[in-house]
């Protein structure tokens, strides 16, 4: 084995060791290992800087961009929030219901951005029905894995696989050759999950999800220390986030004011309604908004945006709980 050789093999252990530990960032230690290897020499600064020139690296990145749009826009809440409406009540339903959405909404977006999204939803779909959460966590990593064989952008090695056609001169494969394949699969996955897998885990309940009630938010905020960082304040006719999207202004105003965005009571016919902070929900007048922020942060961000900050002893907020 040659020295360079060992190099390639010692640049790949450390990139799975930080892979593993998960810092610093995926993307960064992609970088690092482009560096490692064109400063021990084995790639020139040309071959090192040539894979972002190519179309699969490009086609990727705008694969990663669509799915964080879908999360931030609240697309991905949206049908999340349809599943646990037409399926409670039902395991069969569920089980059905959670495997189709993450096998279709998976075909065209990343798979770890489907599970990290898909996860918290069915953890509260199994909380609220007493159903064992193995049971509807393993068909849901099922699906996600399927769904790399939906179609050409479902993962990396599908367009990876086209480039390689079409760089050789050999016909490429179009958006659909692979979903033929991938429904099949599918739905195999879905009838055993149904008919055999699910039997395979128990029905009962785990010991800490048995025994352990939903926190309502004080408890979160006492567990971490939050309390002083806690607030809400009301929306003002004059305010400049009227009418903007959350996805809009959510960015700005961390940046600015160092403000987490938590939640919304909104006012609808007349009753409170609260609402999570998701990417679609519009700032609108007399709207309550539940924000973490200091309080010297808190200040400015009322003075520049015109909001009013509601007391937290004061009626009707004392004693609420929000579980989102």
């Amino acid at each position: 084995m040659t020295e360079k050789m060992l190099i390639v093999f010692g640049i790949l252990a450390v990139a799975v060791g930080l892979f593993a530990w998960g810092r610093p960032r995926a993307d960064i230690v992609g970088i690092l290992v482009v560096v490692a290897l064109m400063s021990s020499g084995i790639l020139t600064p040309q071959e090192a800087l040539a894979g972002f020139g190519s179309p699969v690296v490009i086609l990727i990145a705008a694969i990663f961009i669509v799915s964080e749009a879908l999360v931030n826009t609240g697309v991905a809440q949206r049908l999340g929030d349809a599943v646990v409406k037409m399926g409670k009540g039902s395991e069969t339903r569920l089980i059905t219901l959670i495997m189709l959405l993450a096998g279709g909404v998976g075909s065209v977006m990343n798979s770890s951005a489907i599970a990290a999204m898909f996860i918290p939803v069915v953890l509260r779909v199994a909380n609220k029905t007493n159903l064992n959460r193995k049971r509807l966590l393993m068909p849901l990593c099922i699906a996600v894995m399927i769904s790399g064989m939906m179609t050409l952008i479902a993962s990396s090695p599908n367009i990876i696989i086209e480039n390689i056609l079409e760089s050789r001169k050999l016909k490429g494969l179009s958006f659909f050759s692979w979903t033929p394949l991938g429904v099949v699969i599918l739905a195999i996955g879905i009838s055993f999950m149904l008919l055999v897998g699910r039997d395979l885990l128990s029905k009962q309940l785990n010991a800490d999800q048995a025994e352990v009630k939903a926190p309502n938010t004080f408890d979160v905020l006492n567990s971490y220390n939050l309390t002083d960082r806690w607030h809400w304040v009301q929306v003002l006719p004059d305010s400049p986030l009227l009418d903007r999207a959350v996805v809009q202004m959510q960015k700005p105003l961390y940046d600015q004011f160092g403000l987490v965005l938590i939640g919304f009571e909104k006012h609808i016919h007349g009753k409170g309604q609260f609402l999570p902070s998701t990417g679609d929900t519009v700032f609108e007048l007399d709207d309550i908004l539940f924000i973490l922020a200091d309080r010297e942060q808190l200040s400015q961000f009322v003075e520049v945006c015109h909001f009013v900050k509601c007391a937290l002893e004061g009626a009707p907020y004392k004693g609420r709980f929000l579980i989102f």
